[in-house]
């Protein structure tokens, strides 16, 4: 595999801004939602004042290869491009670890959600 490097031009910095803003939320919503899942502890770095560069190649890398491939991110030859596509991946991932967050805060309940349940005696 050949690697080509490359400059990113210059771009809309308002738009650049909230793209990035964009991405850092769904990418911490998914990281927390993991962290409930496994049952970690401790907090994580805030990473929204990351320029959106460093962001965009952050969040990529976090993803895998299989998934940054499969997404497009690695050949995106601009940050926009690259928060972009990332948006639309995490959005999709978003859905599917809030859904298994619900089933994981129940299934710690007793299948209750938390709910105290009378039972008669």
């Amino acid at each position: 595999m050949r690697v080509n490097y490359f400059e990113d031009e210059e771009e809309d910095s308002a738009a650049l801004a909230n793209n990035a803003r964009d991405v850092a939320t769904m990418f911490m919503r998914v990281a927390n939602s993991i962290r409930v899942i496994n049952d970690e502890r401790g907090d994580l770095p805030d990473i929204s004042d990351t320029d959106p560069q460093k962001l965009s190649f952050l969040v990529a890398a976090s993803a895998g290869n299989r998934n940054r491939n499969k997404a497009g991110v690695a050949g995106a030859a601009f940050d926009s491009e690259r928060l972009n596509r990332l948006r639309d991946v995490l959005a999709r991932v978003v859905k599917v670890t809030r859904n298994a967050r619900g089933y994981t805060v129940i299934a710690k309940g007793n299948g209750h959600g938390g709910r105290k349940v009378d039972v008669d005696e």
